[in-house]
């Protein structure tokens, strides 16, 4: 009799526990809006840079640090509309005495799918959509121009909800700009952040 008890008892609260996990991840995935940031380590990948620093033997530097801020609306548990505001870094190629500065900012607009891990507070967020780059390129002898690019961005971010209004993430993601002139940039991040996910 102590034995159908207890295992009455245990059969209840398993119900009741995984009741209330599906309630947080139901709660997790509502619509809603969220805002968050995000720091990152970027890198240029544009093959013009590295030709003329292996041409003329002068210094490439191609990575640097950047912010980006960003915010969407979750219409459901598999979909979202995401836009952001991006620092791309800033890429020097200098010699001993001639500098040139290539500094990027990006804003984009993805659409992004969610791939839940069943009722584990994880998903793997996938994004792709369009990007506009405003580029400025500065030098010490002259050389100065400021250009608008466009062109696609994509990522990929792997997101733990710590709560239903906390979300942690660290992706990686690339913005590519095609242009046939010297301020052409492909730039890659590598990134982690938090947003808040309003109720």
């Amino acid at each position: 009799m102590m034995k159908a008890k207890q295992m009455a008892a245990l059969v209840i609260s398993t119900l009741l526990c995984l009741s209330a996990q599906s309630a947080v991840a139901n709660d997790r995935y509502k619509a809603t809006g969220y805002v968050g940031g995000a720091l990152g380590l970027t890198k240029d990948n544009k093959d013009g840079l590295e030709d003329i620093a292996n041409q003329f033997g002068v210094t490439k530097e191609d990575e640097d640090t950047a912010l980006q801020i960003f915010g969407g609306y979750r219409f459901n548990k598999y979909f979202a509309i995401e836009g952001k505001l991006a620092n791309l870094g800033e890429y020097t190629i200098s010699d001993c005495c001639d500098n040139i500065v290539i500094e990027g900012r990006a804003v984009s607009v993805d659409a992004a799918l969610i791939i839940p891990f069943g009722n584990a507070p994880l998903d793997l967020q996938a994004q792709v959509g369009l990007a506009i780059a405003s580029i400025d390129v500065k030098s010490n002898f002259g050389v100065n121009e400021d250009s608008s690019e466009t062109g696609g961005h994509a990522g990929l971010a792997l997101r733990w909800h710590a709560s239903p209004t906390v979300t942690t993430r660290v992706g990686i993601e690339s913005w590519v700009f095609d242009s046939d002139d010297s301020t052409e940039i492909n730039v890659t991040a590598i990134s982690i952040g938090a947003q808040y996910n309003f109720k």
